[in-house]
């Protein structure tokens, strides 16, 4: 393959993004029962709670964020060395404004929230401490967001991957090690908030080094800025959107039911979401890529990276999402314990069908705004949450954290007009219903035979966890190889697959090295 190609060059960036998210897979599977456990279950969903409070923070940003990765990404495909600087800058100026107001929400959500909420079991936690503690962390990483933001839009995963993969091992070891001595979620917060500021000076290391021009310089270049929010007020309201279906469950089901039942339908969330977290370390370069592309007018390229990343990415989510439908019971068992698998293998099923929707939808976001089409997206985004709010108040009352999967599962389906809506208007793809129609059948073919195989061959023989890690991802490569056997990959899917497998194993060799 030609190392200049862009399918080269996406491979490797992919490759790279893939080992990062395989090695934080290795680290939730052995420590967050350990955590869970130590912790114990309300403890472990005040902790879910507190972090799902202090990631709507980034909601404040208004859309800022992803005007930045568009922009400079622009700046750098065009070259354009005196506007980067301008943007760079004034992207700092307001960073550090956020992160200010950040840590004043949080700050004061910690001392005067807990009035808010009406049951007693949310009294007893130091929650002023831990909000405090988020909102250093959130100021730390947002005045870092230039550093963070350099690997990605210069097309450097491997930078990313390794510092990534240090930073997940030294989190992991050091929830870990708190733990176990006893200590609780104070101690926790605060083991957070030191790796934070060690990633911080690494990240500033490494990124100077990729692009010298990113300093910690403050300036104010109305005109950018203005350009900024002009992109990002509209990609905003997807965000928004987005966060709303991501963690408006979460926030309600502790406080109208109780923190357990946060955690149970959190660890359910862990693992389903485990096929969009894959597609997302495999596709996350679609952004700033397609960004890059628009700049330089190749729509035709668009196109095509457009078709078969959708193609790809729904082969692959469709073998894990089986995989993890059939196995959830002992996924949750053997993973955890037969008590919380009896309590949460359907809503993992449930969950597991709404994470396949969303790793198709995903992708597709990060086109749209690749593509500037933040529009058409923020319409999407804001019809699906409302969806969600609608249906959650219905069914979480009766249904409890089942009618809130269920709630989930059904905000998410006006993706599939959304696919439709943006290939015939926005690119250009003609004929595109019937590839639907066989594509999908062919999917749930091979779903249908892999269950009668795995129901023979693979499930009777998953005993114990050790048998799990192994026949788990096994059972993902079956789909894959019954779909081949059937002859329903493409040729040129299969010659993909095959370089993608020979680059992160070369990466994997290189990072150990």
């Amino acid at each position: 393959m030609d190392i200049n190609s862009l399918s080269y060059k996406t491979l490797k960036n992919v490759s790279y993004s893939s080992i990062s998210y395989g090695w934080t897979i290795v680290f939730a599977v052995f420590i967050t029962p350990i955590i869970f456990f130590k912790l114990g279950v309300d403890y472990y969903g005040v902790y879910i709670f507190v972090n799902t409070v202090a990631s709507l923070m980034g909601l404040i940003d208004l859309g800022f964020s992803s005007s930045v990765v568009k922009y400079t990404s622009e700046y750098i495909g065009a070259k354009n060395e005196d506007n980067l600087k301008k943007l760079l800058y004034s992207s700092n100026s307001l960073f550090l404004i956020m992160g200010l107001i950040s840590f004043l929400i949080l700050f004061l959500v910690g001392f005067f929230g807990g009035n808010l909420i009406s049951l007693e079991s949310f009294k007893v936690y130091n929650l002023p401490f831990l909000f405090f503690i988020s909102g250093l962390i959130f100021f730390i990483n947002s005045i870092n967001s230039i550093y963070t933001i350099v690997p990605l839009v210069t097309q450097r995963f491997d930078v990313s991957t390794k510092i990534g993969v240090a930073q997940t091992t030294l989190s992991s070891f050091g929830m870990l090690v708190v733990v176990l001595l006893g200590y609780k979620l104070e101690a926790i917060f605060l083991s957070q908030l030191l790796i934070s500021i060690i990633f911080t000076l690494v990240y500033r290391n490494y990124s100077q080094k990729i692009l010298p021009i990113a300093k910690l310089k403050f300036q104010w270049h109305k005109k950018e800025i203005i350009k900024c929010y002009k992109f990002g007020l509209v990609a905003y309201i997807s965000n928004i959107s987005g966060q709303t279906l991501s963690y408006f469950d979460k926030l309600i089901i502790p406080i109208f039911i109780n923190p357990a039942s946060l955690s149970y339908y959190s660890l359910s969330g862990s693992v389903a979401s485990k096929s969009t977290g894959l597609i997302s370390s495999l596709t996350n370069i679609l952004f700033p890529l397609t960004s890059s592309l628009n700049g330089g007018g190749d729509k035709e390229k668009i196109g095509k990276l457009y078709i078969r990343s959708f193609r790809l990415t729904s082969i692959l989510s469709a073998s894990i999402a089986f995989s993890i439908c059939f196995f959830s019971y002992k996924i949750m068992q053997y993973w955890l314990s037969e008590d919380i698998a009896l309590n949460t293998y359907k809503i993992l099923i449930i969950l597991a069908l709404t994470y396949f929707i969303i790793s198709i939808y995903n992708p597709l976001s990060s086109f749209l705004l690749g593509l500037g089409k933040t529009k058409i997206l923020a319409f999407f985004s804001v019809l699906m949450a409302m969806v969600n709010i609608v249906f959650l108040f219905i069914l979480l009352p009766k249904f409890g954290i089942m009618g809130a999967a269920i709630a989930y599962l059904i905000s998410m389906l006006p993706t599939v007009y959304m696919v439709f809506y943006t290939e015939r208007t926005i690119l250009n793809l003609n004929n595109r219903f019937s590839f639907y129609v066989i594509f999908y059948l062919k999917l749930f073919f091979t779903g249908a035979i892999f269950y009668v195989f795995s129901k023979i061959f693979i499930y009777p023989f998953i005993v114990s966890l050790s048998t799990l890690l192994v026949l788990g991802p096994f059972s993902v490569l079956v789909y894959l190889l019954l779909y081949k056997i059937f002859g329903f990959f493409e040729e040129d899917d299969l010659v993909l697959f095959k370089n993608f497998g020979f680059m992160f194993f070369c990466r994997v060799k290189r990072i150990i090295r």
